[in-house]
């Protein structure tokens, strides 16, 4: 039995001085990681810096850059500013320039630059003075603006006047190259449905590649009106018959309907419709004309004549 509970004893003591050999070791790391974390450390710090509002009058092909900053700070810092990902972003749209750089003064401004970064400032030291982007001038020029604006009436509303961009052309901008190749922009495509009211909306313009835009926003304006349907009897009238011949047509007159705003209802005659009916048009043979609408008024729409052809005798 003896030895049996000595081997017991030598054994639970083996583990106790394994366990407290474990204790230490771990105790000793962490007081050595706050040690060494609780030190001053110099460091140079990369941090990439995101360009934004581009000058629309300069071409710029650099997106992002790179500002390096000596730092120095403890290690608890330093580790906790690596855990993370930063980015500054500089606004280009102010900066001064020269005939090839805009600049910007990292002496003077830095502050306003990295003030949200987990940095001591004043322990930090930027390794440039300043940040230079390359830039070309571009070309500018001015382009009509074409809508692609899609509008469908309420039953009874329409307009005798087209759609009105308050702006029809803008600038644009970018490389002689491209520019050359741009004649219009055209707005994005929009849909109006039972329109039964005058609209003053605002519209986007699609932009082109590699071209920039001084807006890219526009407004429109349609005027919409209560429309009526009316019908008349206009006589038909026979243009380039050869000398000495006589055409009578049947029926002598048609029925034209259109439809006319209510405020311009009685304001339509008869004599404001030309109708004729061209001899030459006429093919061998063919028994009949079509007669074509040659003169109306400017505010009537939707016009259909009945009916679409008319039998003719010739006397000569």
């Amino acid at each position: 039995m003896a030895p049996q509970i000595k081997k017991i004893i030598k054994s639970e003591f083996k583990k106790a001085n394994f366990k407290s050999f474990l204790f230490f070791l771990l105790f000793s790391s962490v007081i050595w990681l706050i040690v060494q974390f609780s030190q001053q450390y110099t460091e140079i710090l990369e941090i990439p810096v995101k360009y934004e509002n581009f000058p629309q009058d300069k071409l710029i092909t650099e997106k992002e850059s790179t500002l390096e900053i000596r730092v120095q700070q403890s290690g608890f810092q330093l580790a906790w500013f690596n855990l993370f990902t930063h980015k500054v972003k500089l606004d280009l749209s102010e900066l001064p320039a020269d005939s090839s750089y805009l600049k910007y003064n990292l002496l003077e401004n830095h502050y306003d630059l990295v003030r949200n970064l987990p940095i001591d400032l004043n322990k930090a030291e930027f390794l440039e003075k300043e940040i230079l982007i390359p830039f070309q001038m571009k070309s500018v020029k001015k382009v009509p603006v074409i809508p692609e604006i899609q509008i469908k009436y309420a039953p009874g509303f329409s307009s005798e006047k087209k759609l009105t961009l308050l702006t029809d052309s803008i600038q644009i901008s970018g490389s002689q190259e491209v520019l050359d190749s741009v004649s219009e922009v055209h707005t994005k495509t929009v849909n109006f449905e039972d329109v039964d009211q005058d609209l003053l909306e605002e519209v986007g313009i699609k932009k082109p590649k590699k071209i920039s835009l001084y807006q890219d926003k526009i407004h429109f304006r349609l005027e919409v009106e209560k429309f009526t349907e009316r019908k008349m009897q206009i006589p038909i009238e026979v243009i380039n018959a050869p000398p000495g011949i006589n055409i009578n047509l049947y029926p002598a007159e048609v029925e034209l309907s259109f439809k006319v705003s209510l405020a311009k209802y009685n304001l339509v005659e008869q004599l404001d419709f030309q109708i004729v009916c061209d001899y030459k048009d006429l093919i061998e043979d063919q028994e009949f004309f079509v007669p074509k609408i040659v003169e109306k008024p400017d505010y009537v729409q939707g016009l259909h004549i009945s009916p679409r052809t008319v039998e003719y005798i010739i006397k000569k």
